[in-house]
């Protein structure tokens, strides 16, 4: 019995029941929630777990107007500029190193999944995952701007061996050439 009270009491303060921290901002508006905004919360766990703190705090029991000016209105940092020397230490590595390996498409990744407006979001938990597994394979990001040079410096950083193979032997190649042709002379 005390259970439904508290369901129909926090029905009644927030218009429905959710994680204040981890509420979409189409649920702190109580307007019709979309698919893409499940997103929503995985973006601010992993927001979380890779910067080490949130992009907004709340005091507890913050009434919903502090709470919807919190998630509707904040600027979201990068998660790479957020780094403490504590969330470095917790993971062994500098605050710089941890920084740097934070920016670039793992910024873009939690950005997008943290979106307000949903012009080009992640549809669904799979798709997220999908672009984060792609940036673990060092393949280009979805999230990130698809330019020529970001695509071909990811595929050099997966292939290395295979470029630096490539460049040597082209190298010797024009040596050879260059070499030749001074003889012939």
């Amino acid at each position: 019995m005390a259970d439904e009270e508290t369901q129909t009491q926090l029905t009644q303060l927030y218009g429905q029941a959710f994680t204040p921290e981890y509420a979409s901002p189409e649920m702190i508006r109580g307007d019709r929630v979309q698919e893409a905004s499940d997103i929503y919360a995985p973006g601010v766990v992993l927001y979380e777990l890779l910067s080490g703190s949130r992009f907004y705090q709340l005091k507890t029991n913050a009434p919903l107007g502090a709470l919807e000016h919190a998630v509707l209105r904040a600027q979201i940092p990068q998660p790479s500029s957020q780094i403490t020397d504590e969330s470095a230490i917790a993971r062994a590595t500098t605050a710089r190193k941890l920084s740097r390996q934070l920016r670039g498409d793992l910024d873009a990744i939690v950005l997008k999944a943290l979106q307000r407006d949903f012009r080009e979001p992640y549809l669904s938990a799979e798709t997220l995952a999908d672009e984060l597994q792609r940036h673990l394979n060092v393949m280009s990001v979805n999230a990130r701007l698809a330019n020529p040079i970001y695509r071909l410096s990811r595929f050099v950083l997966r292939h290395r061996s295979g470029v630096a193979t490539t460049a040597i032997v082209v190298m010797l190649v024009a040596v050879a050439l260059g070499y030749a042709l001074t003889r012939s002379a």
